[in-house]
């Protein structure tokens, strides 16, 4: 579920009026949350899927049509070098 369509569930709202979180308890729940979260966005497919493509062509943009071996190549190493932040 995304983030707008959680926002605006009833459930969400029964949470939103009867739990008002502070925002540096809000702040501590991301830091407590980030590397799960960030985990669980590594080990999916559709991220996965996503980064080679926007890699794929952010390559073919800057180099252009080249070797496969040498694109596929940086292609990974580029991916290994991306972090979210």
């Amino acid at each position: 579920m995304s983030l707008v369509a959680h926002f605006s569930s009833q459930s969400s709202t029964y949470l939103q009026t009867n739990m008002a979180l502070s925002n540096t308890t809000i702040s501590r729940l991301a830091d407590v949350l980030k590397e799960d979260i960030i985990n669980e966005i590594y080990e999916s497919e559709k991220y996965a899927e996503i980064m080679t493509d926007l890699v794929s062509e952010a390559l073919e943009k800057k180099l252009g049509k080249c070797d496969e071996d040498l694109f596929f190549d940086l292609g990974m190493c580029l991916m290994d070098r991306i972090e979210l932040k």
